[in-house]
């Protein structure tokens, strides 16, 4: 079932606040797909991120500009594996670009590395078809 862009980013920040997690992860996972929502053109996580920077911590703007390269990438200490989706769209033996590698790698060892990670856990088709009080 297809989830509009809206429902998705609000039963991301819902499941993230239901998680217990604090302010700046649940608005990171309220804005990490904005500019898919927007009518900017802009489709991508770092021009999300260059959308809201000037309104929002550094920590939420790097973690919505980050969380699409940590997609790839299983982090098995928050239960994130590889989504089973990806094998069905790329194949078995798809490979990350250089690119989102080395942003993987660089991300890794930054201090709001887990912000971005926990972005990561609901981000991949996250539906709830009956969520009370959420779109």
């Amino acid at each position: 079932m297809p989830v509009r862009i809206d429902s998705h980013l609000l039963q991301s920040a819902a499941a993230r606040q239901e998680a217990g997690h604090g302010e700046k992860v649940i608005m990171a996972c309220l804005l990490h797909d904005i500019a898919v929502a927007s009518s900017s053109g802009v489709t991508t996580a770092t021009g999300g991120a260059q959308m809201i920077e000037p309104y929002v911590d550094d920590e939420v703007s790097w973690a919505v500009r980050t969380h699409q390269a940590l997609r790839f990438f299983p982090d098995e200490s928050v239960g994130y594996g590889y989504p089973e989706t990806y094998v069905k769209w790329f194949g078995p033996d798809f490979q990350p670009e250089p690119y989102i590698v080395d942003e993987y790698k660089r991300a890794r060892n930054h201090r709001h590395y887990m912000t971005a990670r926990l972005v990561t856990l609901h981000d991949l088709l996250f539906i709830r078809p009956r969520c009370q009080g959420r779109a």
